[in-house]
């Protein structure tokens, strides 16, 4: 009989939290060919049996080559940390490119299966962006038409989780904890442990789509697991009741305490406002309940540190950010009937005019766009028609005074999955302007010009309408 073949599984984000520990789950079987993707594969040598692949997953080139001969695709990214010196834009709109091009990667390279751990989607109106994001990166990677499984979870409880650390920290550095009125709200945390089972009996599953919940036995408000973390802990600190206390005040309380970066606290923050548990969720396909108690999961985690000797929990990671290195990325209203290349060939046009209180031109010759101002080349635009299609173009950064090359500084118009939006980002430029005249000039006057092109566009499919 002939042997069946291994399935390989690519696992996006497999350097993250949960990524490393599914990795390590999956290594206890021996059906499997692992596939990690992380921006720098050089570190990632912790087990002979998982293949790492660089990737950049803001690079379409990049996530396309890491998805060669993967079976099934698990997504493990959010952007909540910045991955460059200077990052314009927020990180809804970098998320909703990676997973975009993860989507269509996916798609072109023949994956049967995606499987995305997102955030249970309370029954609202309005969310906090970092729900509606996760809620966008669903939609994005359904796009791909390839079967996929959504599970969504509120707080995972496991050591080195980002949300976990806070709440551990909080307790442990704080004799007296202000309880604004978010730390009401209900969430319905689970084991990782039980959500790596979860994620692991999913890669058997039938490929069809589905939405699930995952959550722990019981719901309580944050403020109760603060409580049980302070008894499972020996602490004994006075919990005060204030009527409000404003979110951006509490990211900042919250990120000095815990010193987690601002751009992880005020997203994790502002989704408790909401509560996170299943009552409260929009409908989906199945909840699956896990058994593993709050009080059970808080002692394993902790065993665990008391295991590898650890006195203290790590920080929470900050990846090493290129230096003098700029992403830009803001999102516009497509109007109606308009795709990428007619939005590419507008914004061409529509610079000149707008700047023509200079002498500024735009000139094309063989493929070449030059930015130009009284005759020098500010900077030099290459199109890539290869890379290029209606739904995105490309171009690459192949010049001028204001650019120091480096073969991989891009612009890109895109649109986004449901033709609602384009997406105008800049990846990976390196000006060459010293860095502190930089940001404060040319940074500066890039997202004035790009706002007032929003506004532009916002025009054009106003006029559409009329």
């Amino acid at each position: 009989m002939e042997e069946q073949k291994r399935l390989t599984i690519g696992i996006a984000g497999g350097s993250g939290f949960i990524g490393r520990n599914l990795i390590e789950y999956l290594l206890k079987a021996t059906n499997f060919n692992i596939v990690g993707f992380c921006r720098d594969s050089k570190g990632q040598r912790w087990s002979e049996r998982v293949t790492w692949r660089s990737c950049d997953l803001y690079s379409l080139l990049d996530a396309d080559a890491a998805v060669i001969d993967v079976d099934i695709a698990i997504y493990l990214v959010h952007s909540m940390i910045p991955t460059a010196q200077l990052s314009q834009g927020n990180f809804r709109d970098f998320d909703l490119i990676m997973a975009d091009n993860f989507s269509r990667a996916s798609r072109k390279r023949g994956v049967k299966k995606i499987i995305y751990l997102s955030g249970i989607i309370p029954a609202t109106k309005d969310l906090s962006n970092h729900l509606a994001s996760r809620l966008e990166v669903e939609k994005t990677l359904q796009a791909s038409g390839i079967p996929t499984n959504v599970f969504r979870c509120g707080l995972i409880l496991g050591p080195y989780g980002s949300s976990f650390e806070m709440m551990v920290k909080l307790v442990k550095r704080l004799p007296v904890m202000i309880c604004p009125a978010w730390t009401k709200s209900e969430c319905q945390p689970v084991d990782l442990l039980d959500l790596l089972e979860v994620l692991s009996n999913s890669l058997f599953l039938s490929d069809e789509s589905k939405t699930a919940n995952v959550v722990g036995p019981k719901s309580y408000p944050y403020v109760e697991l603060l409580k049980k973390t302070s008894q499972v802990l020996k602490k004994n600190i006075k919990f005060i009741n204030v009527p409000y206390v404003s979110p951006k005040l509490s990211t900042l309380w919250v990120s000095l305490i815990s010193r987690a970066p601002i751009s992880l606290v005020m997203p994790l923050v502002s989704s408790l406002k909401h509560n996170m548990n299943d009552v409260n969720s929009v409908p989906v396909d199945e909840t699956i309940v896990t058994s593993t108690e709050f009080e059970a999961s808080l002692k394993r985690s902790f065993s665990y540190f008391k295991k590898k000797r650890l006195n203290k929990h790590e920080r929470i990671y900050r990846p090493v950010l290129e230096s003098e290195e700029v992403r830009s990325v803001q999102r516009f209203l497509l109007p109606a009937g308009k795709d990428a290349a007619w939005v590419a060939s507008e914004y061409m046009n529509w610079l000149p005019r707008f700047l023509s209180f200079i002498v500024f031109k735009v000139v094309t010759t063989d493929g070449f766009i030059s930015f130009k101002l009284l005759g020098i080349k500010l900077l030099v635009l290459k199109f890539s028609p290869d890379r290029s299609s209606s739904s995105r173009q490309l171009f690459y950064i192949a010049g001028g005074v204001l650019a120091d090359y480096s073969g991989r500084g891009r612009l890109e118009f895109r649109e986004s999955s449901d033709k609602k939006y384009i997406i105008a980002a800049i990846h990976e430029f390196r000006p060459n302007l010293p860095w502190y005249i930089y940001r404060y000039t040319q940074a500066i006057f890039h997202l004035l010009v790009m706002k007032a092109f929003g506004r532009h566009l916002w025009k054009v499919s106003k006029k559409s309408l009329m």
